[in-house]
């Protein structure tokens, strides 16, 4: 699973279609899944031009903890409009 969303990178180059990706999910202290999320030019980029470390509150009833990562990072405003990819 990712996201697709146009973002301008850290350069200030805007990258149609970026790749976003949610890696390395885990329950830190029993109260939040903290993950990366990683941004990448395209589908097929191996190196991401940006990373993120994120969390939010833990919820053992809402699915895998990639799921609630996703569902997270969705519900922000920087990322409305995101598409599944």
């Amino acid at each position: 699973m990712a996201l697709k969303l146009t973002v301008k990178s850290p350069n200030g180059e805007v990258i149609k279609d970026a790749i976003h990706r949610v890696e390395d999910a885990c329950i830190y202290s029993n109260k939040a899944v903290r993950f990366l999320l990683r941004s990448y030019e395209n589908v097929d980029s191996t190196d991401s031009f940006e990373c993120h470390t994120m969390s939010v509150e833990y919820d053992e009833n809402n699915g895998s903890l990639e799921n609630q990562a996703y569902l997270y990072v969705k519900s922000l405003s920087n990322f409305f409009g995101a598409k599944d990819c």
